[in-house]
C-alpha cells in the first residue's frame, strides 16, 4: 500500500511539473482571471484536463499510433497555431471587462471550451502522452486499467496547479487597476501570439519549408 501511495504521489508531482510552464492554456488562465476571477480563469484548466484525460484514454487503448500519420499531425498543428493567433488577437482587441455580472455561466463554458481546444488540437499532447505513458509503465509490458487509472492522477496534479494559479490571479485583480490589468492581459494576447509564432516555424520546419 505504502509502495502504492508513493506512485500516486509520483504521478501527481509529475502533473505539478508539467503544468508549470507558461503554455497557451495558462496564458488564457490569466486573462480569464484577472477578467472574470477564479472560475473563470480555472475552467480553462479543467476543459485542458479533459482534452488530456482523452489523450490519456487513446494512448491506453492503443491509439498512440495516431503520431505516426504525417498529415493529420499537420492538419492539427495549423489548426492549434490558428486557435493561438485568434485568440491572442482577441484578448489584445477587447478591453477587459471587470462586471462579474455579466454571463458568468457562460464564461465558465467558454473557458472549457477553450482549454479543450487549446489541449486538444496541439500535435504535442498527441505525442507527448503516449511518451509519458510508455515510459510510466516501466518494464512492464501490460497496459491496462490499473496503468490508465494511476496515470490520471498526472491530471490531478495539473488541477492542482491550476487551482492555485487561478487563485492567484483572482487575489491578484484586487490590487490592481483596470488600466494595469489590461497591460497584463494584452501582455499574455502578445505571448500567446508569439507562442503561436514559435509552433508555426516548429510547423514550416518539420514540412521542410524552412
Amino acid at each position: 500500500m505504502q509502495n502504492y501511495l508513493l506512485v500516486l504521489t509520483d504521478k501527481i508531482y509529475l502533473g505539478l511539473l508539467l503544468a508549470a510552464p507558461l503554455g497557451p492554456v495558462s496564458l488564457e488562465m490569466i486573462r480569464r482571471g484577472l477578467a472574470s476571477g477564479f472560475w473563470s480563469s480555472f475552467s480553462v484548466r479543467l476543459g485542458g484536463a479533459i482534452a488530456n484525460l482523452l489523450c490519456l484514454a487513446l494512448t491506453c487503448f492503443g491509439l498512440s499510433q495516431l503520431h505516426k500519420f504525417s498529415a493529420l499531425m499537420n492538419i492539427l498543428g495549423f489548426l492549434g497555431v490558428f486557435l493561438l493567433f485568434y485568440l491572442g488577437y482577441k484578448t489584445i482587441s477587447n478591453p477587459l471587462n471587470l462586471d462579474s455580472s455579466k454571463g458568468e455561466g457562460k464564461s465558465f463554458r467558454s473557458g472549457l471550451k477553450w482549454g479543450f481546444y487549446l489541449a486538444l488540437f496541439n500535435p504535442v499532447s498527441l505525442a507527448f502522452w503516449p511518451g509519458i505513458f510508455a515510459a510510466s509503465l516501466g518494464d512492464s509490458p501490460n497496459i491496462g486499467l490499473k496503468e490508465f487509472l494511476e496515470n490520471t492522477f498526472i491530471l490531478v496534479g495539473i488541477l492542482l496547479w491550476g487551482m492555485g494559479l487561478s487563485s492567484l490571479c483572482s487575489f491578484g485583480r484586487r490590487f490592481f487597476d483596470i488600466n494595469k490589468l489590461n497591460f497584463m492581459a494584452k501582455t499574455a494576447g502578445i505571448l500567446i501570439i508569439l507562442y503561436g509564432v514559435k509552433s508555426c516555424y516548429h510547423m514550416l520546419e518539420r514540412l521542410h519549408f524552412i
